[in-house]
């Protein structure tokens, strides 16, 4: 209930600052709004009203007096109570002037309705209670006025026109109550409704201004977060998105966006375009760029520290690719000379081994030919003893082939005669074949291939007669020629065992050169063969020495490309490269060395194939 009453002078309950304000407002334009009727009011009791019974000056002085207190109110008490107090007051008076001016008219009774329900124009009861008991005053004061026939201007004032008396009034005074009542119903609705749209109205209107605000404050930060993309995307990390908003998402992907452009400052440095132009630079072989460590980042912190690290190995390569360099210069001139000097000792120790080795093949081939000789000597003698052995047993043997071709003379006698017996027994059978006739025709055939046999073995028996005779006068040459060289082999056994004397002697010689040349040969040889391993390895090592060499050219070549601190740019080795290129051209181009045969080889060759033995 409490809270209603607050309701009904809401200027003195307790709203908020802002609706009273705003109430304030209204009440400031209700005081307009009356001040306009009470102008209007001011016409109609001037004009108007004043003409039934021609009360202008009563009409002018009464509403020009209610005018006043209007513009007093208006002017100086806008908007305050007093000026709505003033203006209910005003309000229901204008209807008792008009009422007296028309005579009582009932009619013009109803002005006090209507200009009450006006007054509702308030959002407060103020107005309406002033005006309630100004009409009840004007009511119980004009009643009494007229029942006491009080008179203005010689006629009694009249405020009823017909039955004047204190239960009009009173019914006046209830009904006006009643509209008071009703209307305060209304004010307090409109002054609910009043307060409930205004407050919605401020909470719109406050979270319009939030929202446009807030829109405002994103707009900020959305231009400052492109201003930044776009320098980002430029490659600077130093700026921050600015501005703040209400919207708590959007001031934690403002604070995240800056979080990440911190981190990524700390990272990668102030400005990317200076780690790309390093990187590129580094990327040419350009090692002289250098970042600032302050404004670099973590990133480029570790750019300088492999750009220190790059410096340091390239100046360390230089160092060690000359120092390479000038070592294995000097290391291919040292070995270049070792392995001419190693190709010529291995040619000439080549050279002395192969004549070497042919003498001692020729002494070889002497002592094998003297051992040759020896042996055919002693295979003459044994043959010398043999065949005088042979001679005699030849000489046994025709005497004992004299006494065969006796025995065989005899045998082919018997055989000649076997033959001619034979020839007989079949010159017989034939006959008793022929007279057989017939059945004996098969044994005559027999019969005489018998004959033909028997013919057939006298003709050898005849050959072998003529051979026994010419071999046993052969064989009697035979043995003359036997016991000439019975002879003959006795006078050979006697050179020959002089020979053979000689033949010892020189086998022995060559034994003993054969020997000693061997041992030399194996010497000579096995020299040769640590020479050989000797040039083969020195040319080798030169070959080694000779890549190692091009190695470091192209390590200092390679170091030369990248521009750095310390580089030495005093450096001069192009002689040196030079040697090496021409040392490397000859090796390429230089002929094997081949075995030469010594003019002592050739000799002992002519020597050899010229030599010959005599044969005994």
């Amino acid at each position: 209930m409490k809270e209603k009453l607050h309701m009904l002078f809401p200027i003195f309950s307790n709203l908020e600052d802002k609706i009273k304000v705003i109430l304030t407002k209204d009440y400031e334009d209700s005081d307009k709004y009356m001040m306009i009727i009470s102008s209007v009011l001011l016409l109609i009791t001037v004009g108007i009203s004043s003409i039934p019974n021609s009360m202008y000056l009563f009409g002018l002085i009464t509403g020009g007096i209610l005018f006043a207190l209007s513009f007093i109110a208006y002017k100086f008490f806008k908007g305050t109570m007093i000026s709505r107090i003033i203006f209910g007051i005003v309000l229901m008076s204008y209807p008792s002037i008009m009422i007296i001016q028309n005579s009582g008219m009932i009619e013009m009774h109803f002005a006090y309705f209507i200009l009450a329900a006006t007054l509702a124009r308030y959002k407060d009861l103020t107005a309406l209670l002033s005006a309630t008991l100004a009409a009840v005053i004007n009511h119980v004061l004009f009643t009494y006025l007229q029942l006491s026939n009080v008179q203005m201007n010689g006629e009694v004032i009249m405020y009823f026109s017909y039955g004047c008396s204190w239960e009009i009034t009173l019914l006046h005074i209830v009904m006006f109550a009643l509209e008071a009542i009703l209307l305060t119903f209304i004010i307090y609705s409109s002054i609910a409704q009043f307060i409930l749209a205004e407050r919605l109205k401020i909470q719109s209107d406050e979270t319009l201004n939030k929202i446009t605000q807030e829109q405002k404050e994103n707009e900020v930060i959305i231009n400052s977060t492109l201003s930044v993309v776009t320098e980002v995307k430029a490659g600077i990390m130093t700026r921050r998105i600015e501005g703040s908003t209400s919207n708590e998402s959007v001031n934690s992907l403002k604070n995240l966006l800056n979080e990440m452009l911190e981190n990524l400052e700390k990272l990668l440095g102030e400005d990317l375009n200076k780690l790309s132009d390093v990187l590129s630079k580094y990327s040419q072989r350009d090692f002289l760029a250098k970042l600032d460590s302050k404004t670099s980042g973590e990133v480029g912190n570790k750019i300088i520290e492999m750009h220190d690290m790059i410096t340091e190995i390239l100046q360390t390569n230089q160092e060690d690719g000359i120092t390479l360099q000038n070592s294995s210069i000097q290391l291919t001139e040292n070995v270049s000379t070792l392995s001419n000097n190693a190709t010529s000792q291995a040619a000439s120790l080549e050279e002395t081994a192969a004549s070497i080795d042919e003498i001692t093949s020729n002494i070889q081939q002497t002592n094998q030919k003297a051992q040759e000789m020896s042996t055919i000597s002693n295979d003459t003698k044994s043959s010398a003893n043999e065949g005088q052995k042979l001679a005699d047993d030849t000489a046994k043997a025709m005497d004992e082939i004299n006494d065969t071709v006796i025995n065989i003379n005899e045998s082919i006698s018997v055989i000649d005669q076997i033959a001619f017996q034979t020839n007989i027994l079949s010159l017989n059978a034939a006959v008793e074949a022929a007279t057989a006739g017939e059945a004996g025709k098969g044994f005559a055939v027999v019969a005489q291939e018998v004959r033909n046999l028997a013919t057939r073995s006298a003709e050898a028996a005849k050959e072998i007669k003529n051979l026994v005779e010419n071999a046993t006068a052969k064989a009697n040459n035979g043995k003359q020629i036997s016991t000439k060289m019975i002879d003959g082999f006795t006078h050979l056994e006697a050179k020959i065992s002089n020979t053979n004397a000689l033949i010892d002697d020189v086998t022995n010689a060559a034994k003993e050169q054969s020997i000693g040349m061997t041992q030399i040969s194996d010497a000579i040889n096995q020299l040769d063969s640590f020479t050989q391993q000797n040039a083969a390895i020195a040319d080798k090592t030169k070959e080694i020495a000779i890549e190692t060499n091009t190695i470091a050219s192209r390590v200092v070549q390679n170091v030369d490309k990248n521009s750095f601190e310390g580089k030495d740019t005093k450096r001069k080795i192009e002689e040196k490269q030079d040697f090496v290129q021409k040392e490397v051209i000859r090796e390429v181009t230089k002929e094997k060395v081949t075995k030469k045969t010594s003019p002592i080889k050739k000799e002992i060759t002519e020597k050899v194939d010229t030599d010959e033995w005599e044969s005994f």
